[in-house]
């Protein structure tokens, strides 16, 4: 499963997870669904060793959140290489 199939499937959860009743075991197991669901998608969308390393020198130097991993998890190695020279090369 791709990571947007992923996403949609938890959010078909959520709704019918809000529909039921509340401490019902039909609610507890559609929660369940979704929490494996979350840790799918977390294994998908790690970055890999190698990326994370350019990525936090990256948020270093450009002062983002942490909300930018996942931003810079989309690139290549060699794209976040040459950010990282353009932010360094602006800093001097």
């Amino acid at each position: 499963m791709t990571p947007k199939d992923i996403k949609a499937e938890i959010k078909r959860y959520r709704r019918l997870k809000l529909k039921c009743r509340a401490s019902s075991s039909e609610r507890l197991d559609l929660e369940h669904k979704i929490k494996d669901f979350k840790r799918q998608l977390a294994e998908l969308t790690k970055p890999e060793p190698e990326k994370e390393k350019i990525i936090a020198e990256i948020l270093k130097y450009g002062g983002l959140s942490i909300f930018d991993k996942e931003y810079y998890s989309k690139f290549s190695i060699s794209d976040l290489k040459k950010h990282l020279e353009n932010l360094k090369e602006k800093r001097k």
